[in-house]
């Protein structure tokens, strides 16, 4: 590898493919297509700032800023998709598949504390293209779950459900870091 900005090149993940692991004990969910995006799925993360007060800054601006961690945003206009998968998506906060129920104890869920997250990964498969080896594979984003707002479009044009998923970071106690995504697409089955 060269120097900094010696590598530039074009890049094309080629056609998005969204998996999510609904259903089961975070982590032991086996990956699922939801469906495929009208277009490219817009991924972005921000960062979270608190802006910090002193008086010899005065009271108007902030004296520092405070960087407190980043969370991440998928949006994915699905025109094709598995209406079983789509709907676990959309039971919150248990993933049970039973749109518009919500069992005693549902609401106040704390959606890590309980494990009630699933990840979610976006795979390029172009990066399996030469032009493409040093591109990552897509993103793996551990903790995971369908935001909404759900939509539920009816008519005599073709569907096409809008998906807004967050992605938290997970605390580890072990060493005391966060963990928000990477690049891992091992496991993940072939599209059918």
């Amino acid at each position: 590898m060269g120097a900094l900005g010696t590598n530039q090149q074009l890049w094309c993940t080629g056609p998005a493919i969204i998996y999510v692991g609904v259903g089961a004990t975070p982590g032991t969910a086996i990956p699922v297509p939801p469906g495929t995006a009208e277009a490219c799925p817009t991924i972005t993360l921000y960062d979270e700032w608190t802006e910090a007060f002193n008086d010899l800054g005065g009271v108007k601006h902030p004296f520092d800023d405070s960087w407190q961690g980043q969370i991440g945003i998928g949006r994915f206009d699905l025109t094709r998709w598995d209406q079983g998968v789509l709907q676990r998506c959309q039971t919150r906060p248990d993933f049970s598949g039973t749109p518009g129920f919500w069992p005693f104890g549902a609401k106040g869920t704390l959606m890590k504390t309980e494990g009630m997250y699933y990840s979610s990964w976006v795979k390029f498969p172009y990066n399996a293209k030469p032009a493409y080896v040093a591109m990552p594979a897509g993103y793996r984003f551990p903790v995971s779950w369908l935001w909404g707002p759900d939509e539920m479009p009816v008519g005599v044009t073709p569907r096409k459900v809008s998906c807004i998923f967050i992605y938290r970071s997970i605390f580890n106690p072990q060493d005391g870091s966060d963990f928000l995504y990477d690049y891992d697409m091992s496991n993940l089955p072939g599209l059918s």
